[in-house]
């Protein structure tokens, strides 16, 4: 036979409070949360409207995730995707600074990388004239915290990544750039045979795994490691 159990309402509302404080919250803040909803809508269409006909067009609003991912927080590298990649060889800059605009010219899926993110009215929003006077040059270029034929190393390669992850970039143009080091030194070899190259780039371009994607794919030659996340 069963024990018998004896549950009353007190029983209930007391083993189950956290549970009933939730269902309570609900059901009181859901139609603030509709009303939210409704007024950022409407206010997405409004300025959106003014962008394309006080603007001329020259904005576009960015999608939810983009400006999540790009609101910036002082102090926090929260909006910046920091990492490096290690080559073998020599760099071609030329190449490489060909070889990123073709790709930006021929793939549809990177055109924000043309792009500025700017605030506007309140909203995250692109700056699609910045593609008129986009040069790939100013974004892919050698480093100049240190002379081409200094030798660097992880440590402060990592060391500049950590000091730059909170420094904000200018939205006067797209707010991303890869920097070469010419000489990277890999563990403890001798002869110099490797090159470095550094990635900053707001968070609202891509996640971290598009970016492992961009940087994997259509980068020249084959990386020895990579290092992100900063």
């Amino acid at each position: 036979m069963f024990p018998l159990l004896k549950v009353s309402i007190f029983s209930l509302l007391r083993d189950f409070k956290d549970l009933w404080i939730a269902l309570v919250a609900a059901i009181v803040f859901y139609p603030f949360a509709i009303l939210l909803f409704i007024v950022n809508i409407s206010a997405r269409y409004f300025v959106s409207l003014v962008y394309k006909h006080h603007y001329s067009g020259r904005y576009t609003l960015a999608n939810g995730q983009d400006s999540t991912f790009g609101c910036e927080i002082p102090g926090t590298s929260k909006s910046t995707i920091s990492g490096f990649k290690i080559f073998k060889g020599t760099p071609n800059l030329k190449l490489i600074q060909q070889k990123f605009d073709d790709m930006l010219k021929g793939k549809s899926k990177y055109e924000k990388l043309k792009y500025a993110l700017t605030n506007k009215l309140g909203y995250f929003c692109w700056d699609v004239f910045t593609a008129g006077t986009f040069d790939v040059r100013n974004h892919v270029k050698m480093m100049d915290a240190w002379s081409p034929e200094e030798i660097v190393d992880e440590k402060r390669l990592i060391g500049y990544l950590e000091k730059n992850a909170t420094v904000s970039m200018s939205s006067s143009k797209p707010q991303w750039e890869m920097l070469f080091i010419p000489k990277y030194r890999v563990g403890r070899e001798q002869q110099i045979e490797h090159y470095a190259l550094a990635i900053r780039l707001n968070h609202a371009y891509c996640d971290g795994i598009s970016y492992i994607l961009m940087t994997n794919n259509e980068l020249t030659d084959v990386s020895f490691y990579s290092f992100w996340g900063l």
